[in-house]
Order: structure tokens, then sequence, then C-alpha cells
């Protein structure tokens, strides 16, 4: 059933981006009712799951809420630059609201770190460093090429209640995973799939724990998550 008269802000607000305990956003090649690109955001907070869609082929655009398994809302309509506008700005603030709490995680001390560590560390950071800068230039120019797919999936946040939150993100032939121990050091696990199929890839390019480097590592894949948002919004305009 759809109200056509319902002004996605109602539903939206209903679980406040300060309150999101994880997010997961999928922005995908398949087509959502004939439509491309295809963004799907879900969000948890106290009130439960909040699950968005939304998508455009040329000037035709369509979204739809859920809440829970329930369909709350939906509407087909002529694209503007403004009409997917409280979507992606919900989806930001969800992002910031996240990421934030990662980087709190990251200036956290893990205690004393011994000079051959942060050796190790420092190398490990200029290898993400250098592979981050690649893979964000990649995601960039798709903003220039319209013609160019933009595919990427993040999960943010606590999987279960109280457990230290994680950043996962699958961008292109990357496959990310950073995740905080109970006592506070960062691990960092990135397979790259070289363009030969998710999950192809069996040996991690990187595998690394962080104790005394943790705040630059979460700013490589807080500027990653921004500029694939960034870009798939500008896909809207």
């Amino acid at each position: 059933m759809f109200f056509w008269q319902k002004k996605p802000e109602k539903y939206l607000s209903q679980i406040a981006s300060e309150d999101v305990a994880w997010l997961a956003c999928t922005i995908s090649t398949v087509h959502y009712l004939d439509m491309l690109p295809n963004v799907q955001l879900e969000t948890r907070g106290s009130r439960g799951v909040l699950k968005t869609c939304w998508g455009r082929k040329e000037q035709d655009g369509r979204w739809d809420i859920w809440t829970g398994a329930e369909h709350k809302a939906g509407k087909q309509l002529v694209v503007d630059e403004k009409s997917f506008a409280p979507f992606f700005l919900y989806t930001h603030l969800s992002f910031k609201v996240l990421l934030e709490s990662l980087h709190k995680n990251a200036l956290q001390s893990a205690g004393g770190v011994t000079t051959p560590e942060l050796t190790q560390e420092g190398k490990a950071l200029q290898w993400l460093q250098a592979t981050m800068k690649v893979l964000t230039s990649a995601v960039e120019s798709c903003q220039k090429d319209s013609t160019k797919i933009l595919q990427a999936s993040f999960f943010i946040g606590e999987k279960e209640k109280g457990a230290p939150p994680i950043f996962r993100a699958l961008v292109f032939n990357l496959d990310i995973t950073a995740a905080f121990d109970a006592d506070g050091t960062l691990g960092i696990v990135i397979f790259d799939d070289k363009n030969k199929g998710a999950g192809s890839a069996q040996i991690p390019a990187l595998e690394a724990r962080f104790r005394a480097l943790k705040p630059p590592v979460l700013d490589e894949f807080i500027r990653l998550a921004n500029t694939v948002m960034q870009t798939c919004e500008q896909r809207y305009r």
C-alpha cells in the first residue's frame, strides 16, 4: 500500500540519526524497478529497523520506506535535484554519527607500543594510504564520467549491543574490514579481488594490527565512505 501524500521525512525521523546503532548501505548495479543506480539503506535504532530504497533511470525515480517488515510509503516521481535530498541527508548524518563513534574508539589508548611495533604500523599505514588514494580516485572519476559503474556496500556500527564498533566496506575490488578488539587494538584485513569477482581472493593483501596509529587509519576509511556517498549523491542531481 502506498501513501502518496506522506513525505519521507515523516518516516526518516522515526529513527533519529543520532540514535543509530548500525547502518548497512548498498549502492548496487542491480536494477531497482528498472532504475539505476539503486541505493538501499538500513539503520537500527532503539525503535527498530528502518529500511529505505531509492533509484532513478534518467528522469524517472522512485523511493520506498519500510519499518521492520512493514512497507510504510513509496512514491514514483519525476526527478529533480531535491527529489532524494531527505534520503541523502539522513544517510550522511547516520554515517557521520557512526564514523565519529569509530574515531572515538581509535583515540582510546591500547597500552604501550614498542619501537618494532610502531615501525610495522608505519609500514602498514603507508600501504593503506597509497591503496586508499588509488581507490578514492577511482570513485571520484565516477563523478566525471556517468557511464562508469559505482558499486559499493558498507556496514558500520555495533553488530551486537555493547560490542566494539566495526567498519566493513566493499568498494570495487577491495573488501575491507576494520574491527576493534576488547583491549582497544584495531585489526585491519583487506582483500583485493583484482576484478575476478567478490570473494575470489583467499590471501589478504593487508593484515595488520594498530595500537598507536589508529586515528590516521580510521581517517582513511572515513574519507573513503564520504567520497563514495558524495559521488553517489552527485548522480542524483
